[in-house]
């Protein structure tokens, strides 16, 4: 008759809430980190976006006497900042940045959200949610992506960018920025921004820097402030 195999001593109790302790201790060190990695790889796919709407800017500009896309016909909101397409019952055509896809410079609608806009929101900027197509009869199509409109003239009227302005490296055209915490807060500490001249960066400011109440009009302050950061 053979011997009988001794079993492995068993898990003490100590033994086993020391080895839970362990790992719970290597995951509060790594969870930072992934949560760091995660919002840099987001940040840097959030400026792809940009510099994809961007082409498309240039393409539109190319095929229209150099100007880049403004309201359209529609003679609603002439500031819209985040507006792809009215309500049909206003207008039935696509306006803003919204004409780069009413045109097919741009052929998939999720170029024109950031992967980090906030969706925990009562009417959250993403494309699940504002991305309207077929277009709505009553809703707004709406990027969350900020497009800059500049006045001309008094009363002030809605002109948008022409190619082969001078100063083009410092216009901001494009951007994710921060208009109403935390709704509409794609990144902490600084948003992407894309200049008239073909370049796109970071720029770093504060949280909470420019709170509009009404987010969909231009917002001057924050398009001055990238001009010169």
């Amino acid at each position: 008759m053979g011997r009988k195999r001794r079993q492995p001593p068993a898990f003490t109790i100590v033994e086993l809430l020391v080895t839970i302790a362990i790992i719970a201790l290597l995951l509060a060190l790594l969870l930072p980190a992934l949560n760091k990695a995660r919002r840099s790889a987001q940040r840097t796919a959030c400026l792809s976006n940009l510099q994809h709407i961007g082409s498309a800017l240039f393409l539109y500009a190319s095929d229209g006497r150099g100007s880049f896309p403004t309201i359209g016909d529609a003679a609603a909101a002439p500031w819209m900042s985040f507006g792809l397409h009215p309500p049909t019952i206003v207008y039935d055509d696509w306006s803003m940045i919204g004409q780069l896809y009413g045109a097919k410079y741009i052929r998939d609608g999720r170029v024109f959200y950031c992967p980090n806009a906030p969706d925990d929101n009562q009417d959250p900027l993403t494309y699940e949610n504002r991305w309207l197509v077929p277009p709505d009869e009553w809703g707004w199509s709406l990027s969350s992506y900020c497009y800059r409109i500049f006045a001309e003239g008094t009363p002030p009227e809605a002109r948008a960018f022409h190619s082969g302005t001078k100063n083009a490296s410092s216009l901001s055209i494009l951007s994710d920025m921060q208009l109403r915490l935390p709704d509409f807060q794609n990144h902490r500490g600084g948003s992407n921004v894309w200049y008239a001249d073909g370049h796109a960066k970071w720029v770093a400011h504060a949280d909470g820097l420019w709170n509009y109440s009404q987010w969909w009009v231009q917002p001057t302050a924050a398009w001055e402030y990238f001009d010169v950061h």
